[in-house]
């Protein structure tokens, strides 16, 4: 690649960073069905050409952020090497430290004005890297209970999740670590218990 084609590139990728912070900044004191292309070229200080030479719409502009975000979440956890005992709980305290360390755009992409889905599909890529014996614990013919289970837990944290951003992380990380933890696994003894009553 040419020293010219290198610039190119780098100039692209300050353009990009440009209308994602400025769609950042936009978010925080409106809700996104009020923010327009035009709002965001202003304060990027491009016209409208550019801003759709890297995104279709603002839909794509900030299911491309979420999508980054939980990429690079994803890394993040899985560069850790957990035990067998307590791999959840672990992997949970991580997340929060890794959240509340870069809460900025997490608190902005989870909050109310984002009407997003992004805190529960946090807690869905956390189930799915460090929680897999949730649907282990049933049995083949309850393969649907378990992924209702799967989702009520991972819902119910995401929102747990996003509250806890909004309150600019108010209690520690271990407090809402332990809460949902002990939240999910009695959810799941439940059903279990349960389970066995029915059979």
């Amino acid at each position: 690649m040419s020293p010219k084609g290198e610039g190119m590139d780098i100039r692209s990728k300050k353009t990009r960073e440009s209308i994602e912070n400025c769609f950042l900044e936009l978010l925080r004191k409106n809700h996104v069905s009020k923010i327009t292309v035009s709002e965001i070229c202003g304060m990027a200080d491009i016209n409208r050409a550019t801003f759709y030479k890297h995104f279709y719409d603002l839909k794509e502009l900030q299911n491309t952020m979420e999508d980054k975000v939980l990429s690079d979440l994803k890394s993040f956890l899985e560069s850790r090497a957990f035990s067998s005992n307590g791999t959840y709980l672990s992997m949970l305290i991580e997340l929060l430290n890794h959240m509340k360390e870069y809460g900025g755009k997490y608190y902005v992409l989870c909050s109310e004005n984002a009407a997003s889905d992004l805190p529960s599909r946090t807690f869905q890529l956390l189930y799915s890297l460090s929680f897999p014996i949730l649907q282990q614990k049933f049995y083949p013919s309850d393969d649907h209970k378990a992924e209702m289970l799967y989702n009520f837990i991972s819902h119910g944290s995401g929102i747990i999740l996003s509250t806890w951003l909004r309150s600019n992380c108010k209690e520690s990380v271990e407090e809402v670590a332990a809460f949902i933890m002990d939240s999910s696994c009695a959810v799941v003894e439940a059903s279990l218990n349960r389970e066995k009553e029915v059979r």
